[in-house]
């Protein structure tokens, strides 16, 4: 499909597709992330909760996977990283707290 031609039903992602990717380009942004960050908007909001849910659980329950967490909810987990930047510290599993 050529630039600027219209739509047609066979092909309407296609052309939303090269839209975004043009856009994207004029605005300098990478459009992995944009498509990334637009479907993610698009997941149900209970889907998005049993996701995190499940992912604050997979953290406390694999010590390894605890290790790597620096920030969760605005909250600073890692030592070094609160001390490095002067934030307070949370402990991990306070942080991590499922309610």
């Amino acid at each position: 499909m050529s630039v600027g031609s219209a739509p047609t039903a066979a092909s309407p992602t296609s052309t939303c597709s090269s839209r975004l990717a043009r856009l994207c380009d004029d605005l300098g942004l990478d459009t992995t992330e944009v498509g990334a960050a637009l479907g993610v908007k698009r997941i149900p909001a209970g889907v998005r909760a049993l996701v995190d849910r499940c992912r604050r659980q997979a953290m406390l329950d694999d010590p390894a996977l605890l290790k790597g967490l620096n920030v969760i909810d605005g909250k600073v987990v890692h030592a070094a990283v609160a001390n490095d930047l002067g934030y307070a510290l949370t402990e991990p599993h306070e942080a991590l707290a499922l309610s």
